[in-house]
């Protein structure tokens, strides 16, 4: 039987950062036909905001470029996703601290930063572009479909995928 994984993309309130990421990747496991070998997810550290829907720009920016989170719903990350998760990318170092305290050694040694994916930009945060403009979600946007190329990429030789 394949090996199925689990990618759980990661930020603070699972409204605008998050979701994105989750929509990217999960197009673009659904195009090269993945879909039956890897499960997305996303959630937030803080659960400030669970249940509700992407922030509106998030929403906008997504289907501007063809991507849907509409149906998504925010929701803080578990004890029992973490432990499901094969990688959990988290989209800035805040991010990273908050899962560590929170759940500390095993499950936190498969948390890695988004961007050490992208082609540019290794070792750099996702900017919360919450308090920002629209153009600030549009650039969240180019930095996760870069760096979900990468991920997929080194799921694909890792894994044999």
């Amino acid at each position: 039987m394949a090996e199925q994984l689990t990618v759980v993309f990661i930020c603070m309130g699972n409204i605008c950062r998050s979701p994105l990421a989750h929509a990217v990747f999960s197009q673009l496991v659904q195009q090269q036909g993945l879909q039956e070998r890897i499960t997305v997810d996303s959630a937030g550290t803080h659960a400030n905001h669970t249940g509700k829907k992407p922030d509106i720009r998030a929403i906008k920016v997504a289907r501007v470029n063809g991507y849907e989170v509409n149906k998504l719903r925010s929701k803080k990350i578990t004890q029992k996703l973490m432990r499901q998760a094969d990688y959990v990318l988290a989209m800035d170092q805040q991010n990273i601290s908050d899962l560590q305290l929170a759940f500390g050694e095993p499950e936190t040694n498969k948390i890695d930063l988004l961007l050490n994916y992208h082609s540019l930009l290794s070792g750099e945060n996702v900017p919360d572009p919450y308090y920002r403009d629209y153009a600030a979600f549009e650039n969240v946007l180019a930095m996760v479909e870069n760096a979900a190329l990468g991920l997929l990429q080194h799921i694909r030789h890792s894994h044999q995928v």
